[in-house]
């Protein structure tokens, strides 16, 4: 790259797969997991979170130098969700309480990030979304 930068840009890795992992986990500054993956539940974010750190530590990298991502199904307009790429996985959804309570489980699971995957992608649901990111930095403080 001309100019160099000034730093290394952070390096993200989306895998689940103990091969990938094993090559990546060494050198990235993070790693993500799909809802699919983890069945959008605190639970089995923490069990991929687990086999993330044990290999880790397998290759070498102390596992609390990587971030961790998720992306997170979210239907704030119940009823409205896009079955077509959702594998039958249930979404976070319910009040702007309910969703920040559930990010906040997440958190508690190990989740250092949330990427918020909304069904369906409209304005309201935008500013639904908006309204939990509200509630959870309350929650915070």
């Amino acid at each position: 790259l001309l100019p160099r930068p000034s730093r290394r840009p952070p390096i993200m890795i989306g895998s689940n797969g103990e091969r990938v992992l094993g090559i990546a986990l060494p050198h990235v500054d993070a790693w993500n997991t799909w809802f699919t993956h983890y069945r959008n539940t605190p639970e089995g974010f923490a069990s991929l979170n687990e086999k993330v750190t044990a290999l880790a530590k397998d290759h070498g990298r102390d596992p609390t130098e990587i971030e961790r991502s998720a992306c997170v199904l979210v239907a704030v307009e119940p009823g409205d969700l896009d079955r077509r790429n959702t594998e039958d996985v249930a979404p976070l959804e319910g009040s702007p309480e309910r969703i920040a309570q559930g990010l906040r489980e997440l958190a508690e699971a190990g989740a250092d990030e949330a990427i918020l995957v909304l069904s369906p992608i409209t304005e309201s649901s935008i500013r639904a979304a908006g309204e939990a990111l509200v509630v959870l930095d309350g929650l915070n403080r």
